[in-house]
């Protein structure tokens, strides 16, 4: 989540040095992809190129899950199976291994 507003602050940032000015935020894409893909707005060809490397990596950033999110379903994952076999008086078996 940082490193995406990092990305998108910079991608701002950049082009407010040729005069495009938007607002912050992911909601705000839209009008930075615009502006980059806009021949009117007189942007050097290597802007447009960086703009769209920038707006890349944004879109992965969108599809990755922030860290803590995977690191609290992996945590209550291993809480539920430790919980079974609590509750069960079992010993842990791989399922991988097991099928």
């Amino acid at each position: 989540m940082r490193q995406r507003t990092q990305l998108i602050n910079a991608l701002r940032g950049h082009l407010a040095e040729f005069g495009i000015v938007v607002a912050k935020g992911p909601v705000h894409l839209d009008k930075l992809n615009d502006a980059i893909d806009e021949l009117e707005t007189g942007l050097p060809p290597m802007v447009r190129e960086i703009g769209r490397t920038y707006l890349d990596q944004i879109a992965v950033s969108f599809g990755r899950k922030p860290r803590l999110v995977v690191a609290i379903a992996l945590a209550n994952k291993m809480a539920r199976a430790v919980w079974a076999m609590l509750t069960k008086k079992e010993n842990y078996w791989n399922p991988v291994a097991a099928a």
